[in-house]
């Protein structure tokens, strides 16, 4: 049995969903958010219309073994409701890595409503015209927050 790398939360704030994700991912990690975001989806009535944020200042990348994975939960959000996401990330590898594969092997069509942000702030202006009421508290990762949220490590 391989063990899980990267670690993820899922926090839903009405109709927007904010994961973040932290470290470097492989196949059983994918999957675990995958899951987390799918049950939770579900738990909440199966939301025909959201927003997802996904926070990723402490993500390191993934393995190359992945990508289908990663087609088929990107896949599975586009047909289950979801209208747009903001993936927040500071320039740097991360955000070179996610663009030369978006380009070379991509993962998300070229039809969706995928922006990436630099900060949390320019996240929230993207959301807003799009229609989604979210807070900066609620986008920021908060660790003394006393909010549930779904976690796998």
């Amino acid at each position: 049995m391989t063990s899980v790398h990267g670690e993820v939360s899922v926090n839903w704030f009405d109709n927007v969903c904010v994961s973040t994700l932290s470290g470097a991912f492989n196949e059983e990690g994918i999957s675990n958010w995958f899951f987390l975001l799918q049950r939770s989806w579900t738990e909440l009535g199966k939301l025909e219309r959201w927003a997802h944020v996904l926070n990723m200042y402490g993500w390191q990348g993934r393995t190359p073994e992945t990508t289908p994975l990663v087609r088929q939960g990107v896949a599975w959000t586009n047909t289950h409701g979801l209208s747009c996401a903001v993936i927040i990330m500071e320039q740097g590898p991360a955000s070179i890595f996610i663009k030369m594969n978006q380009a070379t092997n991509p993962v998300i069509p070229a039809s969706a409503d995928v922006t990436i942000c630099q900060n949390y702030e320019e996240a929230m202006a993207q959301l807003q015209r799009r229609q989604f009421a979210i807070s900066l508290q609620q986008i920021k990762p908060n660790p003394s927050s006393s909010r549930p949220e779904l976690r796998a490590n």
